[in-house]
């Protein structure tokens, strides 16, 4: 597990970084009571291009030695987070009904899932792997209120 401290900017919300994330009514109201202070996202196929910087259509990683194979979002690393959270990402709002929770961004947190290997040739499923070189990251974002509502 790695943890990022992000700048104590505190910059206005915009649509352009702030990440919606539909939650539960009891995840709602945990925040609203202070029981909840940070919200973990999956990151897979449907979030990684709004949670990982990407360029030019690829994803930046963060590694000492790139992988022999494309892994997309689920290289595993050796367990250590391998991409780049967006730069323009600062905020997220919890949504839930017609109400909304906006937190600034103030830590990050990072755990690798479920490990597995792609199958050997193209179009054959992926197997759950406790040895695998792809795996589910899971990150947890550590929030600070910046609006109830």
């Amino acid at each position: 597990m790695r943890t990022n401290k992000y700048n104590d900017k505190i910059e206005p919300v915009t649509p352009e970084n702030t990440l919606g994330v539909a939650v539960e009514q009891e995840v709602m109201d945990e925040f609203m009571t202070g029981k909840r202070d940070s919200i973990t996202l999956t990151i897979d196929d449907d979030t990684y291009s709004e949670i990982i910087e990407s360029f030019e259509g690829g994803l930046m990683l963060n590694v000492e030695n790139l992988p022999d194979t494309f892994h997309g979002c689920y290289f595993y690393n050796n367990g250590v987070f391998p991409y780049f959270i967006k730069k323009t990402l600062k905020h997220i709002a919890l949504i839930c009904d017609d109400r909304q929770i906006i937190g600034r961004i103030v830590g990050t947190e990072y755990t690798p899932g479920i490990r597995f290997r792609f199958g050997e040739n193209p179009g054959e499923p992926s197997v759950e792997d406790p040895d695998g070189d792809s795996c589910i990251w899971d990150v947890t974002f550590k929030l600070t209120p910046v609006n109830l509502r």
